[in-house]
């Protein structure tokens, strides 16, 4: 059933900006996005933490978070909404979605545009002369921040979006993912590192060498993939996400001009695909001392936005389980907390704390010290004992079992002893809440679309995304409409777009920001996306060839 011209739709976006006072103008936007946070995470991690939280007298009302085409949002799609303005469609990064599946489409969609790059929030604030930055607890080519540095139909191709994410001169980037930069490790044998150092840019590999940089050009990544939990970081080696926040801020603060930042706890997220609310509650509120430092810093300065809103829902989480059936209004608050209290570590370490080498003793030992667990079952220790027996091999030759899998058997033996029920290991489709400071005093509030989400930013900065994508993400065949083209597919993992006029060549390699004219480089504000059909590029460069 198509919701475009329903009266839900229409109603919500009468959703109207013209209210907003323009006395103190936007030069700031920090956008703020809680992975998977469903609002029970905000109700339980007030009762844990005994206080309230840093956002929430900046609660405004809540946000729909479905996709193009389903109820249930993927990040990519969900976190392209909130950088572009319009729906997508699941594993697609700021990309527009395909054509209309009979049945399964929410929203109308036009085929002729279908998996082509949708310009962000980000790549506009570059355009306007302001910095830009984003600050995660992920790898950073996963979903989310590539949702504002980058465009693909394959989230999960981060080869190509670490590539883009580099190509597209985000002034400052601080997370996980050394892995995604070394040559030795991609199949493109592209040295990342080497193109981030030819750009000026700092790489600080611990906080004290984050702590110390003072350029306006910084990647500092601090593990492999993504960073620890909070809960379970070493803060000699890997920063939290309050001070990646303030760094962030730090260095992007010094451009008069403004700036763009996207902040992510990622990892709320990945602790409710393990229905693991001891993460949960630590890694949303390690996001909301993030949240503090940045409205202290919006508040000081008087002309910056902040926005924070979650993607989606995740895990059906709630307070009260089958365990409450009866009896619920007589759980005492002690016996609610006090499990979630106890533990020391999150269920993601347990791959790093027991192995096939275990003894009973040696995994009581480990729930009693890391989750104050004292009266594990004889039962429950051969479930996670028979984890490490034998694999069965299933028909197609692929192992059953992974870390992710123990770290499954290890919640529902701490879930037992708590009083918090999940309904799935996947995202769920509910509302999320929406919070925002805004300076000039009149923050949206109610119920909203993720698309008026970017709108609110869109309008702030009086830019238009469409029209920017227009203008420089258009298909090659028609920008060089009437010269030879061809795509030099020798290296198919490095393509080159190959335009050729009178006596003049255009070599365009695909996913950076560079052009090379008669063999004289060009470098350009914006991306040349290739998507595997085609290129998308500026149309000014037609002009390089007239």
């Amino acid at each position: 059933m198509k919701l475009k011209n329903s009266s839900l739709l229409l109603g919500l976006s009468m959703f109207a900006f013209a209210s907003f006072g323009q006395s103190r103008p936007i030069k700031n936007i920090i956008f703020m996005i809680p992975d998977g946070t469903s609002i029970d995470v905000l109700a339980l991690s007030r009762w844990y933490n005994e206080n309230p939280l840093a956002l929430d007298p900046y609660i405004r009302g809540l946000v729909k978070t479905h996709s193009s085409d389903t109820p249930i949002g993927d990040s990519a799609p969900t976190g392209s909404t909130y950088a572009t303005g319009h729906l997508s469609r699941t594993g697609f990064v700021s990309t527009y979605p395909d054509f209309e599946m009979k049945g399964m489409e929410i929203v109308a969609t036009d085929p002729k545009k279908a998996f082509s790059p949708m310009f962000t929030i980000l790549e506009s604030a570059k355009l306007m002369g302001k910095s830009t930055g984003l600050v995660v607890t992920c790898h950073f080519p996963h979903a989310t921040p590539a949702d504002f540095s980058a465009h693909l139909q394959f989230r999960d191709n981060y080869e190509v979006l670490s590539k883009q994410m580099v190509h597209n001169n985000v002034d400052v980037v601080l997370g996980g993912g050394t892995n995604y930069l070394a040559p030795t490790l991609r199949k493109d044998k592209q040295d990342l590192y080497n193109v981030l150092v030819s750009r000026g840019y700092k790489l600080p590999k611990t906080p004290a060498e984050m702590n110390a940089v003072s350029g306006q050009k910084v990647w500092g990544l601090f593990a492999p993939e993504s960073l620890s939990n909070d809960l379970d970081r070493d803060s000699t080696q890997q920063p939290s996400l309050a001070q990646m926040t303030a760094k962030g801020i730090e260095l992007l603060s010094k451009n008069n001009n403004g700036f763009f930042l996207m902040v992510e706890g990622s990892k709320v997220d990945w602790s409710a695909h393990d229905n693991d609310p001891i993460g949960m509650v630590t890694e949303f509120l390690a996001f909301d001392r993030a949240v503090k430092v940045a409205m202290d810093f919006a508040k000081a300065d008087g002309q910056t936005l902040v926005i924070v809103v979650p993607d989606h829902g995740n895990s059906g989480v709630s307070i009260g389980s089958a365990k409450s059936n009866k009896g619920y209004d007589r759980i005492t608050l002690k016996e609610l907390i006090e499990p979630l209290k106890k533990a020391k570590s999150t269920a993601e370490v347990i791959p790093n704390l027991i192995d096939s080498n275990s003894t009973s003793q040696q995994i009581r030992d480990v729930f009693s010290s890391h989750y104050g667990v004292n009266d594990l079952l004889d039962s429950e220790i051969d479930t996670l004992m028979s984890f490490f027996r034998p694999q069965t091999i299933q028909k197609d030759g692929k192992k059953k079992k992974n870390s992710f899998a123990l770290v499954k058997i290890t919640t529902k033996i701490l879930n037992k002893r708590t009083f918090i029920g999940f309904t799935s290991y996947g995202h769920t489709g509910e509302d999320v809440f929406f919070a925002a400071y805004d300076p000039r005093g009149n923050a949206p509030t109610g119920l909203l679309l993720n698309t008026q989400v970017n709108e609110y930013m869109q309008q702030a900065w009086n830019t238009n995304l469409d029209s920017l994508t227009n203008l420089y993400f258009a298909p090659h065949g028609e920008v060089f409409s009437g010269f030879k083209t061809t795509i030099d597919s020798t290296d198919k993992l490095n393509r080159i777009l190959v335009v050729t006029h009178k006596k003049k060549t255009i070599r365009i390699p695909e996913n950076k920001n560079i052009v090379f004219v008669n063999g004289k480089e060009i470098t350009y504000p914006t991306l040349m996306v290739y998507n595997g059909i085609q290129f998308y590029v500026p149309v000014t460069l037609r002009k390089l060839l007239e």
